[in-house]
């Protein structure tokens, strides 16, 4: 079968657990970091977060 977005993404990103869920992210060189979870509805991503933590937090909006 053919590799899913997310699937592709944990191959090639880094990954994390908040509170049960799984973040994974990257860092863009000038841009800050990028981040995707996975829920229910589907795959949400966030961008131009200026550290780790930023982005994590702005993540956790999207749990279930």
């Amino acid at each position: 079968h053919a590799p899913s977005v997310w699937e592709t993404l944990l191959a090639e990103w880094d990954s994390v657990e908040v509170d049960g869920m799984t973040a994974l992210f990257r860092e863009v060189p000038y841009r800050g970091f990028v981040g995707v979870v996975r829920t229910d509805e589907g795959l949400f991503g966030v961008s131009g977060a200026p550290d780790q933590d930023a982005l994590m937090a702005r993540l956790e909006a999207f749990e279930n």
